[in-house]
């Protein structure tokens, strides 16, 4: 697979809305140079256009940007390298974002706190792209207002109890801050937020990957595996565990024929994870690599914890039984000071889930 990040080269238009008259030089293309990942308010902040809405009363002189649609342009060489698939991959899009390739549409997003995919070929292969070359084009999202969209899903749906402000946060799949808190101040973004990337492949790719981890004396790994094919090809998936030194601890290999699958790895004795205050967080790194008659297709890292977390609803001993319900967390069976018992009364009505660290799925 070839990664292609998409940072440098983006510009920003604004296209339409209540734009102040002198903001740019009559005539002109309303444009300046973009950051991505980035968004809107720092891309303005940063070409002198507007001052810090953190400072003073600022903030009311930019709430026009909330209202305005934009657009983000950027040429750029999209190289096949001769790959059966070429995907544009999005980490993140804030929020109302058409997508077009060439002219052509691609795509639209209507949700800020996912990641989406694109499949390019039918644009590239409509332009007689040969496969085996580097194509110039041009990559072009218009960002719709985000405020305007979610009033007209308010006016559509009806109006939602919420709380905080006076706009329908509640009607959009959007950072609800942004339109304002008791902490924080009302700024409407939009822009690229997360990278963004051309990815090119063949074969397989790892659609999606979750790891389990679960701890009763060794530790275990189960490691949920989705992929993506381009054709019927059978593919090994290589795991590999290492602790906190860097040292492998754990290794595995299946052969996979259909679109999904659990490899199982158990690590001996491992180092626990524990809440700050009562121990050390270590943690290992899982690497999965996806392959076909040796050659590397695809390949996934992320760190886990090794822990458990439990609900404990026995009431205590030194208070009166109440209707609320106690948590207590412990770290596999182990205490941090080496004792057996643990800080909280663990009773025997329990309910419990074992918990990895905070591990993102891939981009699909």
């Amino acid at each position: 697979m070839i990664r292609s990040t998409l940072t440098d080269g983006w510009r920003l238009t604004l296209v339409d809305g209540p734009i102040p008259d002198g903001l740019f030089p009559a005539g002109s293309a309303r444009t300046v140079p973009a950051t991505v990942p980035g968004t809107v308010h720092t891309d303005l902040l940063a070409a002198g256009l507007i001052a810090d809405p953190y400072i003073d009363l600022n903030e009311q002189g930019v709430q026009w940007i909330g209202r305005t649609d934009v657009r983000y342009d950027l040429d750029l060489e999209i190289d096949r390298a001769g790959h059966e698939r070429v995907d544009l991959v999005a980490e993140g899009l804030d929020t109302i974002a058409t997508l077009t390739l060439d002219g052509t549409e691609i795509g639209r997003t209507r949700n800020q706190h996912r990641s989406y995919r694109f499949d390019l070929r039918s644009v590239l292969d409509a332009n007689d792209r040969d496969s085996r070359q580097s194509k110039s084009s041009h990559l072009s999202i218009d960002f719709a207002s985000a405020l305007t969209y979610a009033e007209q899903a308010q006016d559509r749906l009806g109006a939602r109890p919420f709380v905080g402000n006076a706009y329908p946060y509640n009607a959009i799949r959007k950072m609800a801050c942004n339109f304002g808190w008791d902490w924080g101040p009302v700024l409407i973004t939009a822009g690229i937020w997360k990278p963004i990337r051309i990815e090119a492949w063949s074969t397989a790719r790892l659609a999606s990957v979750r790891p389990v981890v679960t701890v009763d004396g060794a530790g275990r790994i189960d490691l949920h595996v989705e992929l993506e094919r381009t054709g019927a090809h059978d593919v090994e998936i290589d795991v590999e565990v290492t602790d906190p030194a860097g040292r492998r601890v754990a290794t595995a290999r299946r052969t996979l024929s259909a679109d999904t699958g659990t490899v199982t790895l158990d690590v001996a004795d491992p180092a626990l994870w524990w809440p700050r205050g009562h121990g050390d967080q270590p943690l290992y790194e899982v690497t999965a690599v996806l392959s076909t008659d040796g050659a590397e297709l695809d390949r996934w890292s992320r760190h886990i914890g090794f822990r458990t977390v439990s609900v404990d609803l026995t009431p205590t001993r030194s208070a009166p039984a109440s209707p609320s319900q106690s948590m207590a967390s412990r770290s596999g069976s182990r205490a941090p000071t080496g004792s057996r018992r643990t800080a909280s009364c663990l009773g025997s009505r329990r309910a419990t889930t074992p918990v990895a660290s905070p591990t993102p799925r891939t981009p699909a």
